[in-house]
């Protein structure tokens, strides 16, 4: 499996950022062991982070631009005078592995750093038509707002708006988000904000009037420091072995889990011969149709939603379905967008083949939006698109 960690740091030593972009939950050790040494010295911390290519598998580059981004408001200097914080997070997933996102979910602290414990505030996924708050925020206390990019469209959002009496008790805000790559494989990425200060105040960097000379007791102060970062530096380069055992150990048995959960789906389907280069999967059970969740379940399977493009699939597919016994079977084709206009779902491309049965599209009822094969009518339907009926799926091979 795959890890890229990229670190983006600003030039002020207190305002560096790291987004981790993880391709298996194996990686999350390291990264909560990197954000416990909390080094602040630039380039001790770079040294420290590109030390994990030890592991081989894990690259220290940078990619063309920041794939996620977080940003809070107001900035600290305008606290006094506002009653409420927006939180929105932003990604753009062509800068990562992915080639889906599924889910985005903001999370808030009311402690920094790593003792800090996140509690969930919202959430957007591709399953739900609308974002929502989670765990204890009400209604009255939130708006939240953003999408999932739908089909090719790259960019998702997530954003909240807290009012001011909620916002000031959250010291820390991370987003998270999932997604998979093209190989069906689970893309997590995530980025923590930087302390969220509430109230306006200083900090004394012991600075006097005599040439802004710095005061003895800091430099030995900041002396002390540095030891104690190099020493916590030097211990955690001798664990580094014990991670990788552990982290290849973890990567074994996550596998393990994603082919069973894999050949859990794949014993729900009726799988063609080889044509064209293509393999086609129908569900073996009849349910309530959802064009949006069907496509998702077609792409962890490498594939879409059907796309019929001329005479010699049509005829390959139909005499499948036939045998394996229904009646209606969904394909991707649907005009939702504008009626008599029919288009591919995944690809959004117009529909190349029709093989309409006697007196269809009838659009009954103004109702009928998704392209069924209906094989009693032994051609093409437009039919409702929460129908109970199968779907099928085409996979390249």
């Amino acid at each position: 499996m795959d890890c890229v960690s990229v670190l983006r740091c600003g030039q002020s030593l207190g305002s560096c950022e790291c987004v981790n972009v993880r391709t298996d939950f194996g990686r999350v050790f390291l990264v909560d062991l990197f954000e416990s040494l909390q080094v602040k010295m630039l380039h001790k911390f770079t040294l420290f982070i590109c030390l994990m290519t030890v592991l081989k598998d894990v690259q220290c580059g940078s990619l063309s631009g920041p794939a996620i981004h977080l940003t809070v408001s107001p900035r600290q200097d305008d606290v006094d005078i506002v009653r409420s914080h927006t939180v929105a997070c932003t990604l753009d997933a062509r800068l990562t592995p992915m080639v889906k996102a599924t889910a985005l979910t903001l999370y808030g602290s009311r402690s920094y750093g790593t003792a800090g414990q996140f509690d969930s505030l919202a959430t957007v996924d591709l399953w739900s038509p609308l974002p929502r708050p989670l765990g204890d925020l009400r209604d009255a206390d939130v708006d939240v707002f953003g999408e999932i990019g739908r089909k090719n469209v790259s960019m998702s959002q997530l954003g909240i708006s807290l009012k001011y009496q909620f916002a000031s008790s959250l010291k820390q805000f991370k987003c998270v988000v999932n997604g998979l790559d093209s190989n069906t494989r689970v893309v997590t990425i995530s980025i923590t904000s930087e302390t969220f200060i509430t109230t306006p105040h200083s900090i004394d960097i012991g600075v006097s009037d005599n040439h802004g000379a710095i005061d003895k007791e800091q430099v030995n102060c900041a002396s002390t420091v540095i030891e104690s970062v190099e020493l916590n530096f030097q211990n955690m380069t001798s664990k580094l072995d014990d991670i990788s055992k552990a982290v290849n150990s973890l990567e074994e048995l996550m596998e393990k889990h994603f082919l069973a959960k894999i050949a859990s789906v794949l014993d729900k389907f009726d799988v063609s011969a080889v044509f064209q280069g293509r393999r086609y999967c129908v569900t073996n059970a009849v349910a309530s149709f959802n064009i949006r969740n069907a496509d998702v379940l077609c792409e962890v399977m490498g594939g879409y939603l059907t796309e019929i493009e001329d005479k010699e699939e049509y005829d390959f597919l139909f005499e499948f379905l036939k045998g394996v016994g229904g009646d209606d079977f969904f394909t991707g084709a649907n005009d939702i967008d504008e009626e008599g206009v029919w288009t591919y779902w995944h690809s959004e491309k117009p529909v190349a083949y029709v093989n309409w049965a006697s007196g269809q599209p009838d659009n009954n009822e103004n109702d009928e939006d998704c392209m069924e094969i209906q094989i009693g009518l032994n051609g093409l339907n437009d039919w409702p698109c929460t129908t109970n009926a199968k779907f099928v799926c085409e996979v390249p091979v």
